[in-house]
């Protein structure tokens, strides 16, 4: 399925025709040439290999590392930086051997307490990867060894960290910290939230326990020209549309940055405004 169709064809139609509207607007994406587009992806199933291997075939020519995206060329077009949550061991047939063959390099981020195993955190019953298992121990060092590859922290449990305590989060945060660390013999340094909550709170606990590059879920460019210490992502599936894919990679959905921002602060105030006022208190 789309990312952008989970809210029905309609809605999705209506974002691909936005897209359109806002490539355009930036002069078909050369206003975004010193722009970092990073990739989201989950799994890549059997029955995906295909799609994705056309996927990163449109990319591999401006696929980098995060750390070392440059502009390219008087025509570059948005820099690529692709990433997988959850360690699905579907991506050690389907999905490393095209990037390897292609190239590219990827980040790979673990669910530590939940690795060798099906998802153990929250899903819908119909979700398509529920039962799917995700990589051992054995085989995220494998993939690490890979000097393409790169192995890092989706927290311990993959739990939704604005709805536990303070405590909770740090514990979160150290605890698949250390278990990386011991796996890989390296220090462990970039984090991607689950579900994409977090807020300054969190931010802060996750720069306590010793992280320095951070993901969120939010579809919003980086720049080439600077570090970027906390980095948005776009959501990637090998079955979405190819027009929304092209769009994607040429920055054309982060109009939905600012649109979901605007709309959780219409939602916070409505919230606001709707409480019921409390009665003065009578001593």
């Amino acid at each position: 399925m789309s990312p952008y169709g989970k809210q029905g064809f309609i809605v999705q139609l209506v974002y691909l025709l936005l897209a359109i509207v806002w490539w355009a607007g930036t002069g078909f994406g050369f206003a975004l040439r010193r722009r970092v587009v990073v990739l989201c992806y989950h799994n890549v199933r059997d029955n995906q290999r295909e799609r994705f291997g056309r996927q990163m075939r449109h990319i591999a020519d401006r696929a980098r590392r995060l750390t070392t995206c440059e502009t390219v060329g008087w025509l570059g077009r948005p820099q690529m930086v692709v990433t997988f949550d959850d360690a699905f061991a579907g991506l050690l047939l389907n999905a490393l051997p095209v990037t390897r063959d292609l190239e590219i390099p990827i980040t790979i981020f673990a669910v530590t307490e939940n690795l060798g195993g099906v998802p153990k955190w929250p899903m819908p019953e119909d979700h398509r990867d529920r039962d799917e298992r995700t990589m051992t121990d054995l085989e995220l060092q494998t993939v690490d060894k890979d000097s393409r590859c790169r192995v890092e922290s989706h927290t311990a449990t993959h739990a939704n960290l604005a709805g536990i305590s303070k405590q909770c989060v740090r514990e979160e945060f150290v605890r698949s910290r250390l278990r990386l660390e011991k796996i890989l013999g390296r220090d462990v340094t970039m984090l991607a939230f689950p579900f994409g909550a977090y807020g300054d709170d969190i931010i802060r606990e996750a720069r306590a326990a010793g992280y320095t590059d951070l993901f969120t879920l939010q579809p919003t460019l980086g720049r080439t020209s600077e570090s970027n210490p906390l980095q948005g992502r776009f959501p990637a599936d090998p079955d979405m549309w190819p027009a929304e894919f092209y769009l994607t990679t040429a920055g054309a959905y982060a109009w939905l940055g600012p649109w979901r921002r605007l709309l959780a602060r219409l939602r916070k105030s409505f919230l606001v405004h709707s409480k019921p006022a409390q009665a003065p208190k009578t001593t």
